[in-house]
Order: C-alpha cells, then sequence, then structure tokens
C-alpha cells in the first residue's frame, strides 16, 4: 500500500472496520488482524499491534479447532503462532516478562500438537532464549538455547544427513525468518553466553560445538556395515520392511534436496506445499516402519542407538590420560546492540577424570592468523 503511515493506518482502521461487521470471527477476519499488527509492529506502534494480536488470539480461542497454517517445512498449530507474534512484539518493546509467558504459551501449544514443526519450533526456543539473556535470566537462556539447537540440528541431521552443515545452517535461519543480522548460526550466541558467564554449564557449549560439527553423527556411518553383518540372520519379512524404509528414505530425499539446494531452498518449497506435505507424510511412515524394526530386532535396536550418541558417551569413552580439545570459530554476539562481532577462535576441553569442561575465548581470528603466518 503507497501512503504515508497515517494513511496507511487510517486504510487498515476502515478495513478492520468493514470485516469485524462482515465477517465476524472468521478466518478471514482473523488474518486480517494479525497483517495488520504485523504492520502496527514494523511501524513500532506496539500498544496498536498488541491490541490487535490479543483481539485475534481471542476469537481464535472461542473455535472449536485451532486449525495450522503450512510453512515451507510443514504445519504449525496457528494459535501458537499468533501467540509468538505476540511474544514478538513485546520482546521489541522490551517487555520481557510477557514475551516469555507467549513464547512459552506458543511452544506448549506445538509441543502437545499432534503434528508440529520442528525446525519452527526450534525458532521459538531460540527467541525465548534471547529474550530470557536479555532479562538476566542467562542459566535458563542458555539451556533453552541448546534446546533449540538439538531440535533443529536433528531435525535435518536424521531427515538430511547427506546436506552439508552450511546449507543446514542455512536452512535453520531461513525457517526462523531471520533477516541479515542473523546471518551466523545460533550456536555462536550459546558460546558467547558460556564464555561472558561462568555460571552456565560449559557442558552446552561442547555439546553444541559437538552437534553443530556433526561429530555425534559419526557413529552412524558404522550402522549399515554392522547391518550387513547381522543381516542373515534376519527374517524374510522383517528384511522385506527394511527395503521399503530404505526406498521411501530415498523418495523423501530426492523429493526435497533438489529444492533445498536452490539459492533460496524454503521460499521454493513454500511454493509447492504438496511436495512438502508428501514429504512429511514419508517420515511420518519411515519412523512408523523404524519403530517396528527397533522392537522386533534387537541387533538393529541397538545400532540405531548410534544415531542417538550424547555427551556423556563421549566423556564415558575418555580413557585415563587422555583430554579432548574441541577447537571452534564462532562470531562473540553483542546482545544490547542485537548483532554480530568479527570472528574469534574458541576451545573447549574436556578432562579424563573429573569429565569436567573448560571454555575459553583464544581470541580475535585475524590477530591469530597473523601470528600462526608469522610462526611458519
Amino acid at each position: 500500500v503507497n501512503g504515508s503511515p497515517a494513511e496507511i493506518a487510517q486504510l487498515y482502521a476502515t478495513k478492520m472496520g468493514i470485516l469485524k461487521l462482515t465477517a465476524g470471527n472468521s478466518d478471514t477476519y482473523i488474518s486480517a488482524l494479525e497483517n495488520a499488527a504485523r504492520y502496527y509492529e514494523n511501524q513500532e506502534e506496539y500498544m496498536t499491534a498488541e491490541a490487535a494480536l490479543l483481539e485475534a488470539i481471542a476469537l481464535y480461542k472461542l473455535q472449536p479447532a485451532h486449525g495450522q497454517s503450512f510453512t515451507a517445512t510443514g504445519p504449525i498449530d496457528n494459535l501458537g503462532a499468533l501467540s509468538r507474534s505476540l511474544a514478538t512484539v513485546y520482546g521489541e518493546d522490551k517487555e520481557y516478562d510477557k514475551a516469555a509467558i507467549f513464547y512459552r504459551q506458543a511452544l506448549n501449544i506445538w509441543k502437545n500438537a499432534k503434528q508440529t514443526d520442528q525446525t519452527f519450533y526450534a525458532c521459538a526456543e531460540n527467541d525465548l532464549a534471547e529474550i530470557l539473556y536479555q532479562d538476566k535470566q542467562n542459566i535458563e537462556a542458555a539451556n533453552t538455547l541448546m534446546d533449540s539447537i538439538r531440535t533443529s540440528w536433528r531435525r535435518w541431521s536424521d531427515e538430511f544427513p547427506s546436506l552439508s552443515i552450511e546449507l543446514k545452517q542455512r536452512l535453520t535461519r531461513e525457517t526462523c525468518g531471520y533477516d541479515s543480522k542473523d546471518k551466523f548460526p545460533p550456536a555462536d550466541k550459546l558460546f558467547t553466553m558460556i564464555l561472558r558467564d561462568k555460571r552456565i554449564n560449559p557442558d552446552l557449549g561442547l555439546e553444541a560445538a559437538l552437534e553443530t560439527k556433526q561429530l555425534v553423527y559419526d557413529a552412524a556411518r558404522q550402522e549399515n556395515d554392522a547391518f550387513l553383518a547381522n543381516m542373515a540372520t534376519n527374517p524374510t519379512k522383517w528384511l522385506a520392511s527394511w527395503e521399503e524404509m530404505k526406498r521411501l528414505r530415498r523418495e523423501y530425499q530426492s523429493a526435497t534436496l533438489q529444492a533445498l539446494s536452490s539459492e533460496n531452498p524454503l521460499r521454493e518449497l513454500s511454493h509447492n506445499p504438496n511436495q512438502v506435505e508428501r514429504a512429511r507424510s514419508s517420515m511420518e511412515l519411515i519412523a512408523e516402519i523404524d519403530k517396528r524394526l527397533r522392537q522386533d530386532n534387537s541387533a538393529y535396536r541397538q545400532q540405531a542407538r548410534l544415531r542417538q550418541i550424547t555427551l556423556e558417551d563421549v566423556k564415558r569413552a575418555l580413557r585415563p590420560g587422555q583430554a579432548l580439545i574441541e577447537y571452534i570459530t564462532f562470531h562473540p554476539y553483542d546482545f544490547e546492540r542485537q548483532g554480530f562481532q568479527l570472528p574469534h577462535y574458541g576451545a573447549f576441553i574436556l578432562y579424563d577424570v573429573s569429565k569436567a569442561v573448560q571454555a575459553f575465548d583464544l581470541g580475535d581470528v585475524r590477530e591469530i592468523d597473523a601470528l600462526v603466518e608469522r610462526l611458519r
């Protein structure tokens, strides 16, 4: 719409008045309320945006079913989406207590929904973590952010194990709708939290480093060889189910990898929701078959466990006299200015006896690289 902010606001008010009289509590009116709220939020008119979203939420609660929207990567409950939008408005207006309430409400709705886009869920956890950190609840913020990282990375790693780390990071950012200032992975924010506040458990940082480098998934490479070694002992019916699961996995990946490799993968997927729905239906069937295979074969159940390695597994594998040093490159995040800084090197050290983790900020990448070049 062209015109001054005052003229646009008047048009919205007129439109909303007409829709309220003619559409009542219909989805059309609720959608218009949400669009108006988004406009007022962009204009930093937070009270007006808040009023529109509260009215939309109240109307949705009167409906027998909330309904779902279809994001680029799956379904999301509309009432949860409205709650997240309201939380965003409160966060931008620095009303952190209210923002946290509505982020948690959105997460609770999505957690209890029959189907929820897990990447979208992870993004809301990410947003809640930043709100908690702004509100000086640093330990809860770090734990919430780690939950977000687990949810997001495992979703992409389970469904698309062959994707590059860089593409998974891009998919996560674009799903969340982040702008250019959030061009680095959420783990960078977590590393910043840990290095700033010694009260935060550094185990979270090491786990995030292992997750984002996919080191916890290296053990999954053993699965196929180990399975083939035991194949002769498996019944024909079980093998047929396993082959069916492999076929569905290939179909699922081929149906989506082409879009995921494009310049704007999530936008391309959102233009073809039927393709995404077919893919997600395939994943549900794969999960059902996988569950049945685990129940019927203890060897497969143990090998499938390899895909779910935790930091505790890594600690138990450390032998006496050994230490694990995990180096990272990260961009420190300025939570006050809401922007990333120039890259630093960091390190997490896991000791064998105490199983304790220590975190270190090694300093500016440019300065360290210059010293390395001089040494060479």
